[in-house]
């Protein structure tokens, strides 16, 4: 090839080079790839590690595929940047708290211009009967109002960009992987429990070769990462169904059913959500009904100690229903 010459020279151009590129090894210019590519392939190892039961691993893959977005994102100029999960968590806990304090104000707005209202209709003079009746409509009217304050506090919506899928996936797999490590570390803490004849060497594994360490992760951070993937992705049933199992692992049996619920809604023809669906509201239902016995349990031995002091127990009284479906209570005084 023949030298340049001066005039070539003279008008030179960096254009298509990359003079803030990094060096290999080798003293040559690295290959820029693109954040999402290099996040898809941290995301494959941390599939292989998962299916290797690697779940610690597997979720390092993970943070390390997410924060490879997140910092090709915050190295650019775009106004759609990627926060980190922890940070976009912090947003919507701080805009509900928000919803809540303005639905409370209007609430109590509107429970003021009631009182206001009946306060004048008391100086007018109404007979009794329109005071009952409307006082009988400002219960209602505040009931309704109970029934709307929860739907008047709207759901946070995540900023959307490029990468929200990419990100939704990534924190949903390692929600995935973490609650498996979880799993794993009670079932081998349990069986070290069970067979107490076993040694462990200095490392703290079993002689067997199976590990006793426990984890320091909780079903709360399976949950933070399927909120923070359901924030990228709404629709995104595989994180309904890791944060159902979690909610369930807890006890909360109420959250889990309203997650497998939206996502039969969002995929009706899903077996596993639907055979779900009916396992939890069997559990619910249990749940209510045993919680309704303990409550009435309570208010019987209140009702008892009440009446104790007469000498009467609830024993004496008894709830009679008519044809039409009212009630009538009568008195027992235990004489024969």
């Amino acid at each position: 090839m023949p030298p340049a010459t001066a005039e070539e020279s003279e008008h030179f151009s960096s254009k298509g080079f990359d003079l803030d590129a990094p060096l290999n090894n080798e003293g040559t210019l690295e290959e820029i790839r693109d954040p999402k590519d290099v996040a898809e392939d941290l995301k494959a190892q941390g599939n292989a590690l998962f299916q290797q039961k690697q779940y610690e691993n597997a979720m390092d893959m993970y943070s390390r595929a997410i924060e490879a977005l997140v910092k090709a994102s915050s190295t650019t100029d775009e106004e759609d940047a990627v926060i980190t999960g922890m940070e976009l968590l912090g947003l919507r806990d701080e805009f509900e708290e928000d919803q809540r304090q303005k639905a409370y104000a209007r609430e109590r707005e509107e429970r003021e211009a009631r009182h206001s209202t009946s306060l004048a209709d008391d100086d007018d003079g109404n007979n009794h009967a329109k005071k009952e009746a409307s006082t009988a409509q400002q219960q209602q009217q505040q009931q309704q109002q109970q029934g709307k304050q929860k739907s008047m506090i709207q759901p946070y919506k995540a900023p959307s960009h490029k990468y929200s899928k990419q990100l939704a996936i990534y924190h949903s797999n390692r929600a995935a992987a973490c609650a498996n490590l979880i799993q794993a570390a009670s079932s081998t803490a349990a069986n070290a429990n069970s067979s107490s004849t076993t040694t462990k060497n200095h490392s703290g594994y079993l002689e067997e070769g199976v590990c006793t360490r426990t984890t320091t992760f909780t079903y709360d951070d399976v949950i933070d990462d399927c909120d923070v993937a359901l924030l990228h992705n709404p629709t995104y049933v595989k994180a309904l169904i890791r944060r159902m199992s979690a909610y369930e692992k807890l006890d909360r049996l109420e959250d889990a059913l309203q997650d497998v619920k939206l996502a039969v809604e969002l995929e009706p023809n899903n077996v596993q959500a639907k055979r779900h669906a009916v396992r939890l509201q069997k559990l619910h239902d249990v749940k209510m009904e045993k919680l309704k016995e303990e409550t009435i349990g309570k208010l019987k031995d209140l009702g008892n100690s009440l009446l104790s002091n007469f000498g009467l127990s609830l024993d004496n009284f008894q709830a009679n229903q008519a044809q039409d479906g009212s009630y009538s209570i009568s008195f027992n005084n235990g004489n024969k």
